[in-house]
């Protein structure tokens, strides 16, 4: 109840103003003419702990490797997967409520589904949760966007069309190889 409701409240963004700065005072960017940023800090810092924590927590000793709760949450079964979806999903919404662009959100959404679904396999998907994190993918995608929003814009749409593009191939091919098996088999059948 309120504690969901104070989570959500802290990622809608502040109100922009419409009035421009004063000819050639520097905002708080750095860039001359340029107004404050229309994110707040302090959910950009509560949204890097929560990456920090999901995906890079523990380092692997001799390794370069960080472990996160999202990897180790995927050794419980059956919701281990599902809690490390949820807690990527409140990235999502934050980017949401913060102006990003749809194609950003698509691209964000593309890595909780591909980090959910293969992490979902038993042994192999926890090694995969390992080194996708799709927590710091996702975040630093946010970063992007509120730094560059039409160039982050334009990557992701290239990224989603790209995915697309490779799923209908796949279903193409699914198609295809389905159709072959068929006819393969009406025609021993007939003999």
């Amino acid at each position: 109840g309120k504690a969901l409701r104070a989570a959500l409240s802290a990622c809608a963004p502040p109100p922009r103003s419409t009035a421009a700065l004063p000819r050639g005072e520097i905002g708080q960017t750095g860039g001359v003419n340029e107004p404050a940023p229309p994110y707040p800090e302090p959910l950009l810092k509560r949204l890097r702990l929560l990456t920090r924590v999901m995906d890079e927590a523990v380092p692997i000793p001799g390794t370069g490797f960080h472990v996160g709760l999202d990897s180790l949450l995927g050794f419980l079964p059956g919701i281990g997967d599902g809690l490390g979806a949820m807690a990527s999903g409140y990235l999502v919404l934050c980017a949401h409520r913060l102006g990003a662009a749809p194609s950003v959100l698509l691209q964000m959404l593309l890595n909780v589904g591909i980090d959910s679904t293969l992490g979902a396999v038993p042994v192999a998907g926890d090694l995969f949760d390992i080194g996708f994190k799709a927590n710091r993918r996702n975040l630093d995608l946010l970063e992007a966007h509120l730094q560059s929003p039409q160039g982050a814009q334009r990557r992701s749409s290239l990224v989603v069309g790209a995915f697309a593009l490779g799923l209908l191939a796949f279903f193409v091919a699914c198609f295809a190889l389905v159709a072959g098996l068929v006819v393969f088999l009406v025609g021993l059948l007939r003999g």
